[in-house]
């Protein structure tokens, strides 16, 4: 069953993505990383190219690939001089 916009956002908050900013505007995590899975998700079904599974390691990439983000240091320096 492939990630799902519901399960997908089950996960993020999970994760307290909406904690965190994604973005020097102070986009949220949970906001951002949502929006990138929402385009991913919605261009897979019209591409023959991949298999279902890597469709959906591909809406698993989307969806955390900023997970990183949420490491203190990065949060502090975001929020710092640039």
């Amino acid at each position: 069953m492939p990630l799902d916009p519901h399960r997908a956002l089950e996960v993020l908050q999970q994760l307290d993505f909406h904690t965190y900013h994604a973005k020097s505007w102070n986009e949220s995590l949970l906001i951002h990383s949502f929006s990138v899975y929402s385009i991913v998700n919605g261009i897979l079904p019209f591409t023959q190219a991949y298999s279902d599974r890597e469709k959906e390691l591909m809406r698993w990439a989307a969806l955390l690939h900023d997970y990183g983000k949420t490491a203190a240091n990065w949060q502090k320096r975001k929020r710092g001089p640039h």
